[in-house]
């Protein structure tokens, strides 16, 4: 999860520093969805083993990926096929990574009080 931590903020915060998404920037996105889908797909096996629900940071969890996902998507397209949603795309990472952030620190908050 840290690994998809570093990855994808590096992607969203070069965007927004540089004013302008390039392919490189996609690519690190991927790597970060990659990562965390990993991630959440060994804490799921992980919740289930100890018989574990589905909480707060779980649900947080699964539309955080979501949104990863579908921000990945945008930036492909954005890259590859039209810059005139450039825009848009930088409005909304912010939105996107914030709420990723939350799940990542509740997600934290979780582990070291069960720690």
């Amino acid at each position: 999860m840290t690994v998809a931590f570093f990855l994808y903020s590096a992607a969203i915060w070069s965007e927004r520093c540089q004013r302008r998404l390039v392919l490189w920037m996609a690519v690190l996105m991927a790597f970060g969805f990659l990562a965390d889908s990993i991630g959440t797909g060994m804490m799921m096996q992980l919740a289930r083993d100890k018989g574990l629900q589905v909480g707060v940071h779980g649900c947080f969890g699964y539309v955080a990926l979501a949104i990863m996902f579908l921000h990945f998507v945008w930036a492909v397209g954005t890259v590859l096929f039209d810059e005139k949603w450039q825009i848009y795309f930088s409005r909304f990472s912010i939105w996107a990574w914030c709420l990723w952030v939350i799940a990542f620190v509740i997600g934290g908050m979780g582990a070291v009080n069960k720690g």
